[in-house]
């Protein structure tokens, strides 16, 4: 029979910092004469916090114990926000005064029992922060840690304005309503109507799902992993795994949550709920990678560049990638300098996944212009950009050549160019691409955030108001998409677009990319322009006014696109005000308005000297080359960088340019119209 005690066998003992001594079995806490830390780099050998009990508003009192993490006694994990590092208060630990921060000593207070000991396992008391070898052995076999914890504590934070009850019970309620069905996908999608979407208990939520935990790395891991997380919110717990089962029905049956109630769940976290070896079977989007992991997760908040990979090796596919196909694709290593991390994932990635990898690819000018390879994704992030200036605070919503499920095929699946030339890196840190240059940049207008604040309802509310006018105020900067609107109606009368009569469509799918809830919207076009045509008839009348010149020149054909009548150019009937602002039942601009700012956001409108329609960077320049690369999805725009007599290149980003998605380019160079040509990506 088995020893059910816990074992030690290969720890070092208490005042030996450097052997293991097996000789010794006893399961016992550092001594108070001893240095509370010493190193642990040696197989997966913990320590455990055996928070002692007490009172509310006792101070904290524990003691360290070490073990191995497979043989380690009941412990449940904590997941929660480090806070203000510079704020700290002291703990007694071991005898010693351990200061931790204020969020930590209000997580174990909150956990603390009253009668009784129980065993916790933190991230900065159980690792020593400042032993650079133990952090980066430690979080090799993170993800081990919170597999074997009984529970996952999810310390949210204190409930600050009343509303823990309010999402207690929604969680509770939503999930009853849940489980009356096979699936979340069997069940049906809200009324608009529906009263559920007035129920008071949303605005607690509203103010929930916006607390810093929600915004940290290394939280996606701590509870994908665990047994059985749970929220600890002010004085109440429920299960998280419930409220990502709410988060995801708000999502696919109750879309109207965010703009009336202001409810809305990152995908990060709704995506990549299960990081179990099973994950697939529950996923959301099945299909996704770890290119999509890496960059759904680039916006979370952690203390260390580098924790923006080694947060998220405990996932399948961080092993998957690996060599071994068990180990993480990258090893630890906080000694190594952060950008050097992310130059090494990209190799590895692009040799797995190809040029699909340079679709996440962000800039601003500065760093755009540094030594670092412009080609490497993801690695300018968070407070990382913001310290070099990179406008906006938020990024672009919805990277175009990364989804899998785009229909997007820019090189039209030539993945291998007719020279067979793969890419290839060079000593020198340069991406060595194929590729077509099909036309250049020739007018940018960058998007800012005001232009997307234009919802129907607020347009509704500017075309009613007794000030609106053709008449711009001076004090009011001029918004871009009026700049784009102007030149684009230019373009057409002068016939200098790319698409003839059809410039108007091609302006309406540009403003989305192609793309309606995650699917073609050329699929259906006739909906597509009912959507657009309700939306933009709204935001020229909020913009210029109801009896504007700009409104009166697209009313009729607008009109007829609303009516759903297959005309382009409307059939010059007179259409009055009432009729123009019908809400018919199979119109929905709100729709078209989600997935213009979905698309839009932290992006350029451009056209280009051939008089196509793209959006792409926001530092998109006149003169950047619009290029097709074999075994990429989308177009990218390329800066000619020449230094030293050399012709090479920076990536500034992909792009959607109207009529090159679909592989037009290389049926082009099948028939000698382009050629195919190198790229030295620096």
């Amino acid at each position: 029979m088995s020893d059910p005690r816990p074992r030690t066998e290969n720890i070092p003992e208490q005042g030996d910092v450097t052997q293991p001594g097996p000789e010794k079995r006893a399961f016992q806490p550092f001594g108070t004469d001893q240095l509370l830390y010493f190193p642990l780099v040696q197989g997966q050998v913990i320590r455990l916090i055996e928070l002692l009990p007490g009172a509310w508003d006792d101070p904290v009192s524990a003691r360290l114990v070490i073990a191995e993490l497979q043989h380690a006694p009941k412990y449940d994990a904590i997941s929660y926000v480090w806070g203000d590092p510079s704020k700290t208060v002291p703990i007694n630990c071991n005898g010693w005064a351990l200061r931790i921060t204020h969020n930590l000593n209000a997580a174990l207070k909150r956990i603390r029992l009253t009668d009784k000991p129980r065993f916790l396992w933190a991230d900065a008391i159980c690792i020593n922060q400042q032993n650079t070898a133990e952090r980066s052995h430690h979080v090799a076999f993170m993800g081990g840690v919170y597999k074997y914890a009984r529970k996952v504590l999810v310390s949210i934070g204190e409930d600050t304005d009343g509303g823990a009850e309010d999402v207690a019970s929604l969680v509770h309620d939503i999930s009853e309503l849940i489980s009356k069905y096979k699936s979340i996908a069997d069940m049906p999608v809200l009324r608009a109507s529906d009263p559920l979407y007035t129920d008071s208990r949303w605005k607690a939520m509203a103010t929930f799902h916006t607390l810093p935990w929600f915004t940290r790395a290394w939280v996606i891991q701590e509870v994908g992993i665990a047994k059985d997380p749970r929220v600890l919110y002010g004085q109440v717990e429920f299960s998280y795994r419930d409220l990502m089962k709410l988060a995801v029905w708000t999502m696919r049956c109750a879309p109207s949550l965010d703009p009336v109630a202001g409810v809305s769940f990152f995908s990060i976290h709704t995506d990549w709920m299960d990081f179990s070896d099973n994950w697939r079977d529950t996923a959301t989007y099945p299909g996704e990678d770890l290119v999509d992991l890496l960059h759904q997760a680039r916006w979370l908040s952690c203390k260390d560049p580098r924790d923006r990979i080694y947060s998220l090796l405990g996932h399948p596919l961080a092993r998957a990638e690996g060599r071994s196909g068990s180990s993480p694709i990258l090893k630890p290593d906080y000694a190594k300098d952060h950008m050097d991390v992310w130059f090494d994932l990209a190799v590895l990635l692009i040799a797995k996944h190809g040029l699909r990898v340079l679709s996440p690819v962000e800039h601003n000018e500065g760093n755009l212009a540094s030594d670092y390879p412009s080609w490497v994704p993801w690695c300018w992030p968070g407070e990382y950009s913001m310290v070099l200036g990179c406008w906006p605070k938020e990024y672009i919503m919805c990277a175009l050549g990364v989804y899998y499920g785009f229909y997007y095929t820019a090189d039209g699946g030539m993945s291998i160019p007719p020279s067979a030339e793969k890419p290839t890196v060079d000593e020198k840190r340069q991406l060595h691409v194929r590729g077509i240059t099909v036309d250049r940049v020739k007018n940018v207008f960058v998007i800012a955030p005001d232009d997307l604040a234009g919802s129907p309802a607020k347009l509704r509310s500017m075309a009613s108001s007794p000030t609106a006018s053709s008449a711009q105020p001076s004090t009011e900067p001029e918004y871009a998409l009026r700049s784009v609107w102007r030149h684009v109606q230019d373009l057409a009368t002068r016939s200098e677009t790319a698409y003839g009569t059809n410039w108007l469509e091609a302006f309406s799918l540009t403003l989305i990319a192609g793309i309606t809830a995650y699917e073609s919207a050329e699929e259906d076009i006739a909906q597509h322009r009912r959507d657009f045509a309700a939306y933009f008839l709204l935001w020229l009348q909020g913009n210029f006014g109801p009896s504007s010149p700009e409104f009166e020149a697209m009313n009729s054909t607008l009109t007829h696109w609303k009516r759903g009548e297959d005309t382009h150019k409307g059939d010059g009937k007179e259409v009055s005000e009432q009729d123009a602002g019908d809400e018919d039942v199979d119109v929905d601009p709100e729709k078209f308005f989600v997935d213009m700012k979905l698309m839009c956001q932290g992006r350029s409108f451009f056209t280009t000297e051939k008089g196509y329609f793209g959006i792409g960077s926001w530092i998109a320049k006149p003169g950047d080359r619009v290029c097709v690369m074999f075994g990429a999805k989308c177009p990218f725009l390329l800066r000619e960088w020449s230094e030293k007599g050399e012709q090479r290149y920076k990536l500034v980003q992909d792009a959607y340019v109207h009529m090159l998605m679909r592989g037009e380019a290389t049926e082009w160079l099948k028939k000698g119209e382009f050629v195919e040509e190198s790229f030295v990506i620096c």
